[in-house]
């Protein structure tokens, strides 16, 4: 009788270890996390700030104008845009002939960094004569005053005639006594209605009624010259608007240049094939200048859209842009766009735009990089398979980031849509 009692009392722990078992089975599989795998859009993104750099050409007029076209509106290049009959305009070109021959003088067209260095010197004696001119002021000295004025009056009309200079830059001299020929032989225009032809207009675009100071110092001319240092010299950089009675100013549409200064560890989509096609194309066509290449990509759209692009959003619109040069300089890279096609109109407004770089952007599956486990030394990650079953299946890891794991779906053709992950193995 005790034997079959405490046999019975065996197979009750028997059975009882059999559930506790069982159980814990149960409960181990009940905490495991599972996600649904599904192919969503990955992206990365790098804020910063564009400089635009446009096609544009501006005139002074002499005199007031009631114009029929309004601001902003796009012109043809024979619209015409004010029935008023005479139009003078001769001192504007007679200005930009003083402009040139202060070039030719002074040889100015040999130097490529008048910005940093000039711009910058005229600057600091200007702010130390005002120091002087205050001190002066203190003691009723008229004398001083006066001769400080006049210099500081030659030194303002000095940096103004340098910042003029900045849209020839990279012009040599035998292109500036052409531009000089073809300026002295402009004439007003009177006794008809105007057009931008008549005005000696080079293209059509968008017309605009003011300066904003900037578009000599912005001159597509500058692309080839610019750095890093040069833009942030834009922050402090006086603007000299005109004070003549009537601007115009025509703004090409047909493409605009993006310049973007970056840290140089930011690294790009198909970077080295953007130098290697630049590299190609300036042997090929023997081309001096990086201005000629940029005019070169500017005619010839074939070539240009065989170029890396790369998206961008700005005020909460996609954009896109052709990389077609990245330039270092220390530990900062500039980065080149054109944009050619669906060019959002307000680029052809501003100066400046904050855009988000989409560095990186692939199709695929996003998981916790926890999820993944070793096998044989590869990532793997382990899918629910037939109600209780696991199955590893190797992955390629094409990104990590804040935690999680992006899968490209081109490079991990063995994940599906509705695969079930575990996502804590």
């Amino acid at each position: 009788m005790a034997k079959k009692k405490k046999r019975a009392n065996n197979n009750i722990l028997f059975y009882i270890a059999i559930a506790t078992v069982l159980i814990l089975i149960w409960a181990n599989y009940n905490s495991k996390k599972v996600q649904i795998l599904s192919i969503e859009e990955y992206s990365e993104t790098y804020e910063t700030e564009a400089i635009i750099i446009k096609n544009e050409e501006i005139k002074n007029l002499n005199n007031q104008v009631d114009f029929t076209v309004k601001e902003g509106q796009r012109v043809s290049i024979n619209k015409v845009l004010s029935d008023s009959k005479n139009i003078t305009f001769t001192e504007y070109y007679n200005r930009e002939i003083d402009i040139i021959n202060w070039i030719l003088d002074n040889e100015a067209y040999t130097d490529k960094n008048l910005f940093d260095r000039d711009i910058s010197m005229i600057d600091e004696q200007i702010e130390d004569i005002e120091k002087d001119i205050s001190w002066a002021e203190n003691f009723n000295d008229s004398d001083k005053i006066q001769n400080l004025e006049q210099k500081k009056d030659e030194l303002l009309k000095q940096k103004s005639y340098i910042i003029n200079s900045f849209q020839y830059i990279g012009l040599n001299k035998d292109t500036l006594i052409e531009l000089k020929e073809k300026y002295s032989g402009v004439k007003d225009s009177t006794g008809s209605s105007f057009t931008l032809n008549k005005l000696n207009f080079n293209f059509p675009g968008f017309i605009y009624f003011k300066s904003d100071g900037y578009e000599n110092v912005l001159s597509k001319n500058i692309l080839e010259f610019l750095t890093p240092e040069y833009i942030r010299n834009l922050e402090n950089y006086n603007k000299n608007n005109n004070e003549t009675s009537q601007t115009i100013k025509i703004v090409d549409d047909t493409y605009v240049y993006l310049s973007i200064v970056s840290s140089k560890d930011l690294v790009l989509n198909q970077e080295e094939r953007v130098l290697e096609r630049k590299e190609e194309i300036m042997e090929t066509l023997e081309i001096d200048s990086l201005n000629e290449y940029y005019e070169y990509l500017n005619s010839r759209f074939d070539v240009l859209k065989r170029f890396p692009s790369i998206q961008f959003e700005y005020e909460d619109t996609k954009n896109k842009g052709y990389i077609i040069d990245i330039r270092e300089y220390g530990e900062e890279k500039l980065i080149i766009l054109q944009l050619k096609d669906n060019i959002n109109q307000k680029f052809l407004a501003e100066r400046q735009a904050q855009l988000s770089l989409i560095t990186y952007a692939r199709d695929g599956y996003i998981i916790p990089e926890k999820s993944l486990v070793k096998v044989d030394g590869k990532d793997n990650i382990v899918i629910m398979s037939k109600g209780y079953l696991k199955k590893y299946v190797e992955v390629t890891i094409s990104n990590k980031n804040n935690g999680n794991v992006f899968l490209a779906n081109s490079e991990n053709e063995n994940i599906t849509n509705g695969m079930r992950l575990i996502v804590n193995p």
